[in-house]
Order: C-alpha cells, then structure tokens, then sequence
C-alpha cells in the first residue's frame, strides 16, 4: 500500500514538472527573492530594513543548503519555489504573496525554517549533497543512512547517498531530492496558513478584478453592504477549512443576498461554505468517482447536538475528556485507512453543529474536512465508508 506521503511528493512534483513545461501564465511574476549574506555591517549605521523583515512568507536555510538555490542548477530551489505558488494561487483563488528564501548563520548547517511573517511554523532539517528515500507501508528493508522522520508529513524516511539511489529504489523506496522535500513541506504550510496570507490588498487586487467583468455587483456589494475589512475576514474564515475563494462572483452574489446586520463573520461563512464546497470536494476527487463519508454514530451526533443546544453561545464544543479521546482515535483510525486507499477524508455532520464539530477534530486532526450534509453536492455519488462513535464511545 502506497505510503500517502509518496503519494503527495508524487502530486506536488508532477504539478512543478507540468508548471516548469509550461511558459510563464499570467497569473503572478516570478518575484521571489534571494538574499544570500552574512550578516557582516560593511558600514557603521543600519536601518530598520536591516533588523525587520517585512516578507508575508520566507524560507532560512542553514549555510550548507545554500547550494540549493545555485543557479548554476536550472531546477533549483527558486523556480520550484515559484512554480508552487503558482499553482497554490490557483487552487486556493488569490495570488500568494511572494517567498523570501535567504541563508541564516543562526542556524545549524543542514537546518531550515518557515516563517509566516515573523512566526515560525516549520523547522526541520534536510541534507545536501543527500537524498531522502521513503518507503511504502509494505518495504521493512532498513538503509544504511540518517533515519529521520519526513518533515511534512512524519514518516520513517532515510537520508542516503547518491550512489544508493538505485538500490534503494530496487528494495521499494521512492527518492525525493532535497529541494523537493522542502517544497512540499512548503505547500503543506501555504495550505495550512491560507488566511494568514490574505490581507485586504489581496483581496482589494480580487475586486478589482472582477469589478472588469461585474462592475455593478461589485459597487454594490463593497462597500455598501459589506466593507473591505469585513470581507477580508470573510474570506478568511472560509480558507481556515482550506475552502477556495476563487469564485468570488458567487461570494459576492450570496452576501448580497444576505441580511449580513444581525450575523458575525463566522455565520457570513458559514452560509456562503454550501455555494463552494464543490471546489474543495473536485479539488480532492475526480468528478466521476464515489465520494467516501465518514459519518458520526446516531447516538454520538444527538449528543453533540444536545450539548450545542445547551450552550448556545460556546463556540467550542464542551465534551467529556475520555469521550473526546475515544472520538478523536476512532476518527484517526478511519482517516488512516482513507489515506491508504488514497482518498480524501469527509467528516459529515448536521448543519447545526458542523462549527463546532470541525473546530474540534481540525485542531488535532487537520486533514479531515468537515462538511454539513447541507453541502454536498446533488450531482455526485457518495458511500458511507466509515461510522465514528459506536456505543461504547458514548457510554
């Protein structure tokens, strides 16, 4: 069985490889930026440029990965880099801000971190001159290499030199390149953080856009009826769940439509998520295919839906330790054999607890997607694959 790391390294490389064949689209300019210094004044004074860095997204790398944004090498990191936003600005429907990549002497030779903005969200460690081999579920051969966990997703993977590559392909491994495994570490953050990255210019940028094609919807949604800022944390809250916001024709059609006066940010969202979970559902799987369900048990869904009735002003959900536990394996346990068969996770709840549901299981499971049965789809065939929370879970 296909680990499902192999699977992701396989779907980010192939997306690059399709992009670099391609010519440049017009959808962002090359912008990203290579600062490679030492950190040495060669003058007396420094500015606030110099002790602030001001990028939305950047990349450090420790002195010995250097050579991996070599220009000398055609497919370096940068272009990889480049054609990743590309391609994650047009899933997730607005233009990713530009990726500072710089050396940094404050870390170990072999060490990278990511920033968005000034907080650091990863930090792992690849080798250069090295390559990573990660195995499937079924390869029990050990290599003679760094054994380390993959960055991005965890797994047992070895670090191993280049003249083992084809032994280690011959015993089931898969070889990902070093700038590679830093890639898709990468579009895992650009996922994960989508709404760190939008800003009202961003969005601004969307408006204007749009305001070629539909310029009387766009007068008269923002901002009569709703102003920037407000749509900006719209917006935001819709990519929280990873949910694009590339139709922004129809987000603005349903706000319009909407009595927005008495309704929170969340609740704005929360109506607008029916009209654009299919852009999330064909992202994931083909249009032909079955989606597989993940369902709650009855008894465990009425509970929920008790407790939400009885705290209508808590937006967590208020659940007994040991039945969040046992809730949280058993939904692990479904995703994990998901994964193995190579399909999405969909966690489906009733619309009234769909919130609370998803901000619970996100914050430890971030990969299921909780939808309301509200929002699937008319015209695709689903299966129920999984069902969390038998009786004992709610004993």
């Amino acid at each position: 069985m296909l680990n499902p790391a192999i699977t992701a390294f396989a779907a980010i490389t192939g997306a690059l490889a399709w992009y670099s064949s391609r010519k440049e689209g017009q959808i962002l300019e090359d912008d990203e930026k290579l600062e490679l210094d030492d950190d040495t004044e060669t003058k007396g004074e420094f500015d606030l440029a110099d002790v602030k860095d001001t990028s939305k997204i950047s990349i450090s790398l420790g002195y010995s990965l250097v050579s991996l944004v070599d220009e000398a090498k055609a497919d370096n990191l940068v272009p990889k880099v480049t054609r990743l936003r590309k391609e994650t600005s047009k899933a997730l429907g607005f233009i990713i801000p530009g990726v500072r990549i710089r050396d940094d002497l404050n870390l170990e030779a072999s060490q990278y971190q990511i920033k968005i903005g000034e907080k650091i969200v990863a930090d792992d460690y690849v080798y250069s001159g090295k390559k990573l081999a990660i195995s499937d579920d079924n390869v029990t051969v050990q290599l003679s290499g760094v054994k380390v966990k993959e960055p991005a997703f965890g797994v047992d993977a070895y670090w191993i030199d280049p003249e083992l590559h084809i032994d280690a392909e011959s015993k089931g491994y898969v070889i990902i390149e070093p700038e590679d495994v830093i890639t898709t570490h990468l579009s895992q953050i650009l996922n994960a953080h989508a709404a760190d990255l939008l800003g009202q210019e961003e969005v601004q940028e969307l408006l204007d856009d749009l305001q070629i094609t539909y310029p009387s919807l766009v007068e008269t949604v923002v901002p009569k009826v709703m102003p920037l800022f407000q749509l900006t944390s719209v917006l935001k809250c819709i990519l929280d769940e990873t949910i694009p916001v590339s139709d922004l024709r129809l987000i603005l059609e349903t706000i319009a439509s909407l009595n927005t006066q008495k309704m929170d940010n969340e609740d704005i969202a929360e109506k607008i998520r029916p009209f654009l979970v299919p852009l999330l559902i064909q992202k994931m799987i083909k249009f032909k295919a079955t989606i597989p369900l993940i369902t709650l048990a009855p008894e465990l869904e009425q509970m929920i839906l008790q407790s939400v009735r009885q705290n209508p002003d808590e937006k967590m959900l208020m659940l007994e330790g040991t039945l969040a536990k046992k809730i949280l394996a058993n939904l692990n346990e479904a995703s994990e054999n998901l994964n193995k068969e190579e399909k999405p996770v969909f966690l489906i709840v009733a619309p009234q607890i769909r919130r609370h549901v998803s901000k619970f299981i996100r914050a430890q499971l971030p990969s299921v997607n909780v939808l309301s049965f509200m929002e699937l789809p008319e015209d695709r065939s689903v299966e129920i694959a999984f069902t969390v929370g038998a009786f004992d879970a709610v004993e």
